[in-house]
């Protein structure tokens, strides 16, 4: 459940297989039923043969904050066992099922980018290569291909059209025909992204000029003017029947558009708000950059700065790329050629398309949806080619001044001969590492297991405690990793619980790193179970290890600490009493030596 909305869309698909029907608004378990349901339906088909009871979603963290960007402090919006370990089964089996087919659809837009870039400048296919490695590798857009969610279908659908596109407007300046086959598969494209996404009407415009385009350049007018006539046939025919269907099950709003999430009553408040809409643009360029490129979990685990920093340098690298890019066609006799100036000017104006449906959309909920970068993933191989093209230029460029020095004009060409292939794999293998190196330090290891075990051996515990609070949680042992801990660093505890009957409410748990007077230097304080096992569902007899890091400043006096440990009400804020002859409401774990 560790991506956007990952648990409502797993809803989505479970409501299907459960009632064999659409949601709708009244008997919706989650936030998605708007959405068309071609994923939905894929999905129910993959998962459908589990058993029902398997299907059940599993328990989710309440101590999760939504869109706080506080690396390795309750990142998880679910609680996590080993049952999601391989080998996969219920629920967890089903969730992989549906990552894998966002996976494949994203997989198709990455062979689309290629394609892409090779329809619009077929002597340069090791751009091709580069803009490939770009769309896959970006470290958000890998996050989004493995999500269960709509978006994997709505980015290969888009991409799809735009290849079509791309291809119909360069064969109708080339003079060349077009064929009805590829007006239906148009149409075919067009339909199934209507039915993947909402947001996918943000590609009509592209559509409606490059269908102008062609009908102005083209041969038998008449004849292409039917087959876009048998495009849009095909797309009604296949995604009509829902928007139909919405008009008829909801008689309020822009129904077409699914309940609850178009009212003509916001979009009459929107003039009269302007200083609130102004306010929300005010803050969106800089959350909507960075989810781009790199902000994974629920908008909540973020890199360092630095890292955003390099992605801004990079992406005025491929500005400034672009626009000497613009200034040698406008200068030079060697020119690209007008098919490929029109094709890429569609793949601007795709991108541009996906800017203005996100900024829309973020403008009509006055600023209340998060500005998530993945949006504009549905223009991901236009915005692939335009960056690895400037880059190109800005590379080029010493070959270029060079020639022009020593009066070589083609010293650029036959370097990049040579030289672009060279390029153009270091650049998809810098990529790669960059997308793996992300996942692998800001993904992986941020979502703690929980291990819970029915049936425990308690002679295998490091060190033994018998600390009952309030015969509610029992505290059974612990395991100090390291006696001594430098300031600047963290020390590590494992606390083993058990509860000898059914827990009242979730209880916080302290850890205090506290001198001889028993004054706190520093501490913890987290849910009983760290946040992802939470006490009111623990069963009576598990026992749950949970691990704590204590940070240590660098103004804590070096010294010998003791190790104290409570646990309290958030509602009333009280401590739980020690039972037993020791009373008192801590107890203490022995001692540590801060250097």
């Amino acid at each position: 459940w560790e991506t956007p909305d990952e648990p409502q869309h797993y809803l989505y698909v479970e409501h299907i297989v459960r009632t064999h029907t659409l949601p709708v608004r009244e008997n919706s378990a989650g936030n998605q039923y708007h959405q068309p349901p071609l994923y939905y339906l894929i999905g129910s088909l993959s998962v459908g043969w589990l058993p029902l009871y398997e299907l059940a979603p599993g328990k989710l963290n309440p101590y999760f904050i939504w869109n706080e960007p506080r690396l390795g402090e309750e990142p998880n919006v679910a609680v996590h066992t080993y049952d999601e370990l391989p080998p996969f089964q219920g629920t967890a089996l089903a969730v992989h099922i549906l990552r894998a087919i966002s996976l494949l659809f994203c997989a198709a837009a990455v062979w689309a980018a290629y394609a892409i870039a090779r329809a619009i400048l077929p002597n340069r296919p090791w751009l091709a290569v580069a803009a490939a490695a770009f769309t896959a590798f970006v470290p958000q857009y890998l996050f989004v291909s493995a999500s269960g969610g709509n978006d994997g279908p709505a980015i290969a659908f888009a991409s799809l059209v735009l290849l079509s596109l791309v291809t119909m407007v360069r064969d109708a300046r080339e003079g060349k025909r077009i064929s009805y086959r590829r007006f239906a598969v148009l149409g075919l494209w067009v339909g199934l992204g209507m039915l993947s996404k909402l947001t996918f009407y943000g590609i009509a415009p592209v559509i409606a000029l490059a269908a102008l385009f062609v009908l102005a350049v083209g041969r038998q007018r008449l004849r292409l003017l039917g087959g876009w006539f048998l495009g849009g046939g095909i797309a009604l025919a296949l995604a009509g029947w829902w928007y139909l269907r919405n008009v008829i099950v909801y008689a309020t709003g822009l129904a077409i558009l699914g309940e609850g999430r178009f009212d003509p009553r916001t979009l009459r408040d929107i003039p009269e708000k302007p200083d609130e809409v102004a306010r929300a643009l005010s803050w969106y360029p800089e959350p909507l950059f960075e989810s781009f490129w790199l902000r994974f979990g629920w908008m909540d685990i973020s890199p360092s700065q630095w890292v955003y920093d390099l992605a801004a340098v990079f992406s005025g690298l491929v500005l400034v790329g672009c626009l000497v890019f613009l200034v040698r066609q406008a200068a030079s006799r060697k020119r690209v050629g007008a098919s490929a100036a029109i094709g890429l000017t569609i793949c601007f104006l795709a991108l541009l398309s996906a800017f203005a449906v996100t900024t829309w959309r973020f403008a009509y909920t006055l600023g209340n949806a998060y500005p998530q970068g993945r949006y504009l993933f549905v223009a991901q191989p236009a915005t692939a080619l335009l960056a690895v093209l400037g880059l190109s230029e800005l590379v080029a460029l010493p070959a270029l001044l060079a020639g022009l020095i020593l009066r070589r004009p083609n010293l650029l060409e036959s370097l990049r001969r040579t030289v672009a292939p060279v390029v153009a794999i270091a650049f998809a293998l810098a990529f790669l590492a960059i997308g793996v190196g992300a996942a692998e330090k800001y993904v992986v290891g941020q979502y703690q297991y929980v291990p819970i075990w029915l049936h425990f051996d308690e002679s295998t515990l490091p060190n033994k405690v018998q600390a009952d609070f309030g015969n509610q949680l029992e505290l059974i042992g612990y395991d100090l990793h390291a006696s001594e801990v430098a300031r600047g660093q963290a020390a590590v505890l494992d606390l083993y619980w058990r509860t000898p009957g059914n827990v009242a409410q979730d209880y916080q748990c302290f850890v205090h790193v506290a001198d001889a007077s028993g004054k706190p230097v520093t501490q913890k304080d987290a849910p009983a179970g760290n946040g992802v096992a939470l006490s009111s569902e623990w069963e009576p007899g598990e026992v749950i290890r949970e691990r704590r890091e204590i940070p240590i400043g660098d103004d804590v006096p070096p010294g010998e600490y003791r190790l104290l440990v409570g646990v309290y009400s958030l509602q009333d804020m009280k401590r739980l009493p020690l039972t037993g002859a020791s009373g008192g409401d801590t107890v203490s774990l022995g001692s540590m030596v801060i250097r």
